[in-house]
């Protein structure tokens, strides 16, 4: 995917104060996604979703923005909160990464007849 840049200021921190900590904020020039990207702590946090408001769920656009925004060998995960965590304000994605992050390798752990 082929991303522009967005100025901060096109956010309304006035009504949404919780995108405060924003520091990108990224627009695929087909103009489909947006991710806001910040750094809480020692973690990279990812809020992707689409202009349209419609949810994503495709793996794989999924996959390539982690892979375009933070870098193809850096591992994430997306976060699914326990209910007293939970926010239902939109279909807003979660992607995390942080430098200690390890998960296990899925080809380690799995044969694959691919």
């Amino acid at each position: 995917m082929k991303y522009k840049k967005v100025s901060l200021k096109e956010l309304n921190f006035r009504t949404h104060p919780h995108l405060k900590n924003i520091v990108e904020y990224w627009r695929t020039e087909d103009d489909i996604y947006e991710v806001l990207v910040d750094y809480p702590d020692k973690y990279t946090h990812l809020r992707i979703y689409r202009v349209d408001g419609r949810p994503i769920h495709n793996y794989m656009d999924l996959f390539n923005i982690k892979n375009d925004i933070l870098g193809r060998e850096i591992e994430a995960i997306e976060i699914y909160p326990k209910l007293s965590n939970f926010k239902d304000g939109s279909n807003t994605y979660h992607i995390w990464a942080w430098k200690e992050l390890q998960i296990p390798n899925l080809l380690d752990l799995y044969t694959y007849n691919c």
